[in-house]
């Protein structure tokens, strides 16, 4: 047998196949290639801004509203509200600027039985606005439901939704572990959906703005259905709405992984799951993908070979863009893979059967493995599912430049997760083992 290869550390191979230009990260922006038209011209919406905002989540996502008609106010606790937008430089697409943003009403002096909507902008000084206002949002929110009203909120925006006393059985959507705590902890139901209507409470998550906004904007505009939402989701193909409403990725921050510590964690994946004679023998291949240009040249090979694979179904290439800049994430991709090409030289079919079955076996141990070797240097993992079904094995070859006996086994990020993770809660070992 071969040796098996030193973890490959991706640089510039892939960018030989983007046409000649700066390569630049994807912006976290929902876009299904539908110009969506309502008419809002007799419908107001009060935004709710606090100190540790989300710009885009605010203004942006108003901005929708406000081309079809809406009257919108934008309220806050202060006449300036500080809080933060996209960097519009940044590599990652996670990079940040402080902003200021005037607004047009103080909470205390809004009248909201005025207004048909109250939308709460995500951001992460909701915990702060939500601690000093608790009593006040608890009015707010009750009052405005009890007044035939609409609440609506996004990323960790719904957080916010706690404080009121009529959530109770309502499926709601957030975005950060800490804050589904506290939802259920006030009745509410989490729900993993990219946007979610329940009674009065409209909830989403961050990055689908135009699908928050366009959500929305149906729900005002058509409440008994039939809306060009509703017709567009009817007439479209089942693979745009599975692309459109994945959501099987953990979200991670942003950083650099060094290449020894990818090497040590690789290696030790390897190592202990594979029998000592075999350790550097075996068939696992590991490719690991870390620059941010490379991962954009990725994406848009992925992109352009996808819209072609599904061109009678006519998906927008924004909506396959988005999803795979979500999957592409992490500081660090990794693609782990078994080279059958000695395996398919073995002439008995049985043998050769039985050879192709311990490769992936090996390989979903050493998977499974790198999760756990990753923790012990600090990191965590994200298993990345749903691409194999959604662009085909034969695609990921031929953009890694890999020859037809490669068999992809896995896709894993490694990196720090963007939302906060609950502690670990350690059961009784007597719940979960018999020894007989």
């Amino acid at each position: 047998m071969k040796t098996i290869k030193k973890i490959s550390i991706i640089t510039n191979v892939l960018l030989i196949l983007i046409i000649k230009g700066n390569v630049t990260a994807q912006n976290w922006k929902e876009c299904t290639g539908t110009n969506w038209n309502y008419d809002l011209s007799k419908v107001r919406i009060i935004t709710i801004v606090f100190d540790g905002f989300n710009y885009e989540e605010a203004v942006e996502i108003s901005g929708y509203w406000k081309n079809w008609g809406a009257k919108v106010d934008i309220a806050g606790t202060k006449l300036e509200q500080q809080g933060e937008r996209s960097d519009p430089n940044s590599k990652t697409g996670h990079d940040m600027l402080p902003v200021t943003l005037k607004t047009d009403l103080l909470i205390d002096k809004v009248d909201f039985k005025k207004y048909d909507l109250i939308y709460f902008s995500g951001g992460e000084g909701v915990e702060g606005f939500l601690k000093d206002n608790r009593e006040k949002l608890q009015l707010i929110i009750d009052e405005a439901i009890n007044n035939k009203k609409y609440i609506a909120a996004i990323c960790h925006g719904p957080y916010i939704l706690s404080a009121s006393k009529l959530l109770t059985g309502r499926q709601i959507t957030v975005q950060g572990n800490n804050y589904r705590a506290e939802l259920i902890k006030s009745g509410a139901k989490i729900v993993s959906e990219t946007f979610i209507h329940d009674g009065p409470f409209l909830t989403g998550q961050w990055p689908y703005f135009e699908t928050f906004a366009v959500s929305i904007a149906e729900e005002l505009a058509f409440p008994n259905g039939n809306g060009p939402l509703a017709k567009f989701k009817e007439n479209n193909n089942p693979k745009l709405m599975q692309i459109i409403d994945q959501r099987n990725v953990m979200i991670m921050n942003p950083g650099i992984i060094a290449d020894d510590t990818i090497a040590q964690i690789i290696k030790h994946s390897v190592n202990s799951v594979l029998p000592f004679e075999m350790m550097n023998n075996s068939y696992i291949r590991f490719i690991a993908i870390k620059s941010p240009e490379v991962k954009t040249a990725l994406i848009n090979i992925l992109v352009k070979s996808a819209v072609e694979k599904y061109k009678e179904n006519n998906i927008p290439a924004e909506s396959l863009k988005r999803w795979y800049t979500m999957v592409f994430n992490a500081p660090v991709i990794v693609f782990v893979y078994n080279d059958n090409s000695e395996v398919e030289s073995i002439k008995n079919p049985q043998d050769k059967e039985s050879q192709l079955k311990i490769n992936t076996v090996l390989a979903g141990q050493a998977i499974s493995q790198l999760g756990n070797v990753a923790n012990e240097f600090g990191y965590s993992t994200s298993i990345i599912s749903g691409l194999r079904t959604l662009f085909g094995e034969e695609g990921f070859r031929e953009v890694l430049n890999l020859s037809s006996s490669y068999q992809l086994c896995g896709i894993v990020g490694i990196g720090h997760p963007m939302e906060k993770m609950n502690p670990a809660v350690s059961r009784p070992v007597n719940e979960y083992l018999q020894i007989k």
